[in-house]
């Protein structure tokens, strides 16, 4: 008899794994990779070294050359002073420094991070779907639902897919994952804080997006505390998970306030002019920004939709209910630290006249998206579970289907074409240049043909980032160095924006030559050893022979020419 109750436990553990794991669980995972693998491949094409790294991804990238190679960025306008950078301290530095000499260059390195991203991302939506749904089918929609590119109305923000695995495509990744587990143990006050920690470590993926993950997260947690704890008793532990979080953010806030804004003082209303030109209306001006990124939100359909399938769990009541709850917790935490927060920051910083430390939480709308998507699947997928009507149960799967469709359509990247072949894509993959073999020579030339040390000047439609972190050479100008220097050097900031300002003058001139001569008195203005344009060399000699004895290296569309 007990060796025929250990068979018969055996057997039922035995079973608990296959329902758990099954072949189509198997399936999926090969799914997962082979469009990781695909989309990766696209986005890189085989091009190595890889020099095309988007601009964040460059910044960072540039970052963790600056890092490695503090001698040959002496005289870098950004790099040369180890101040203007250390605030950011993200885990994409280490993982770059570690990765770079496997791979030979930092950008290469960067695109190897890609398909791991793109899978974890795939796979955690997939467990937080059968965690929401217990259910595989509903879980894949969730999965596919979820992958599109989706702008948001701020800035160049977005949700889902891009091209390089840059920190906010690394914390999109583990999203799902903290998601899921807080689902999961929801009803279970003791997991909490470990929830919560993993939200907070999250800091080091992209500071900007784990507050607004932990105060979702403890908002939802607040609706499901023991009915039988007393009030007292409820409110203490809140406030002891709420500690816990900021404890584990604590030391990524330490080294970004100690590293913001030092140097020289400069007065309110010239950083604020510089910063509200490099960041442009949207972050500068929060009422705006929440203006725009509420339009979208009803343009997209999602407001709407939401609401609709809120009614519907209501209506259904029990499990369904505690899922309305917990999203839209979730969804009111998000709104909260993406609106009115920041919107309270900056008119209380706008009144004492100081820069506000950070100027992004506004970029939090991005995570009511995969949370109204997953109330809307589970409104459809309830009631496909609990109506006897099998019309009803029809309907609900075919307009999860259709959902899927219309959610793709609508909510196509800009820069996609209206061809029906491109609705179903995730995203257009972005295309090689025509020119990035010159474009590789003459970074390649200035890596290994030019002093160490080497000052350059890149004009702008040059790639001059790329000449940091694969070139590893100084740059003494460039657009995206205003980003951080608003964050922690307003000396150099107001240096930085007179010259570039400088420069837009010369780069929007009509006249070649013209252009070309403010370049090199830009240049030799700025102390730069050498100016790096985007001419091709017989261009330059047409419109400048006089350049000829200084042009160091040339192809048909770049030239380097010595000061």
């Amino acid at each position: 008899m007990k060796m025929q109750t250990t068979h018969h436990e055996n057997r039922s553990a035995l079973a608990r794994f296959r329902d758990k794991i099954n072949a189509w669980d198997l399936l999926a995972l090969i799914f997962f990779a082979g469009f990781s693998a695909l989309y990766s491949y696209l986005r890189w094409r085989g091009i190595t070294p890889f020099v095309f790294l988007n601009s964040d991804a460059a910044n960072i990238a540039s970052f963790a050359a600056g890092r490695d190679f503090p001698a040959l960025f002496v005289k870098d306008a950004l790099l040369g002073n180890p101040d203007n950078f250390h605030y950011y301290s993200t885990v994409h530095i280490p993982l770059l420094r570690a990765l770079a000499p496997v791979f030979g260059d930092y950008g290469t390195a960067f695109m190897a991070l890609l398909p791991p991203h793109i899978f974890v991302q795939m796979l955690g939506f997939y467990v937080l779907g059968r965690c929401a749904f217990h259910d595989r089918f509903w879980a894949m929609l969730l999965v596919l639902i979820t992958l599109r590119h989706i702008p948001t109305g701020i800035g160049a923000d977005f949700w889902g897919l891009y091209g390089d695995a840059i920190p906010r495509i690394t914390f999109q990744a583990a999203f799902p994952w903290v998601m899921a587990a807080a689902w999961r143990w929801r009803g279970q006050p003791r997991a909490w804080p470990w929830i919560l920690v993993a939200s907070g470590l999250l800091m080091y993926a992209h500071p900007v997006s784990a507050p607004a993950l932990g105060f979702a997260l403890w908002l939802g947690f607040w609706f499901f505390l023991p009915a039988q704890w007393s009030a007292g008793k409820r409110i203490a532990y809140m406030l002891l998970i709420g500690v816990v979080f900021l404890a584990s953010t604590f030391p990524f806030t330490r080294n970004y306030v100690t590293n913001h804004s030092f140097g020289e003082s400069f007065d309110y209303e010239t950083i604020f002019k510089i910063m509200y030109f490099r960041f442009n209306t949207i972050f500068m001006d929060v009422p705006y920004a929440i203006r725009n990124s509420s339009m979208r939100l009803l343009e997209s359909m999602l407001l709407p939709l939401a609401a609709a399938s809120g009614v519907i769990l209501w209506r259904i009541k029990g499990r369904a209910r505690h899922g309305l709850v917990l999203c839209a917790a979730w969804a009111a935490g998000f709104a909260f630290v993406s609106m009115p927060l920041p919107l309270a920051e900056h008119e209380i910083c706008r009144a004492l006249k100081i820069i506000p430390l950070e100027i992004d939480l506004i970029r939090n709308v991005r995570f009511i998206y995969p949370v109204g998507l997953l109330l809307c699947l589970l409104a459809m997928r309830e009631t496909w579970r609990a109506h006897p009507n099998p019309k009803m149960r029809s309907a609900a799967l075919a307009a999860a289907i259709v959902g899927l469709a219309g959610w793709t359509m609508i909510n196509r990247p800009p820069w996609m074409t209206n061809h029906h072949a491109a609705l179903f894509k995730p995203v257009k993959p972005q295309p090689v240049r025509a020119n990035a073999a010159q474009m590789i020579d003459a970074l390649t030339f200035i890596k290994e043909s030019t002093p160490e040390g080497s000052v350059f000047l890149p004009a702008t439609n040059v790639n001059p980032l790329a000449i940091r972190y694969y070139s590893l050479r100084s740059v003494v100008l460039c657009a995206k160095d205003g980003g951080a220097l608003a964050f922690t050097n307003h000396k150099r900031l107001v240096q930085w924006y007179d010259n570039f300002m400088i420069m837009q003058r010369f780069d929007q001139s009509s006249d070649p030559e013209q252009r070309l001569l403010g370049y090199v008195e830009l240049a030799r203005n700025l102390d730069a050893d050498y100016l790096f344009m985007d001419y091709g060399r017989e261009y330059i000699l047409r419109i400048a022979p006089h350049l000829s004895p200084r042009i160091s290296h040339g192809n048909e569309y770049f030239t380097i020419i010595r000061m």
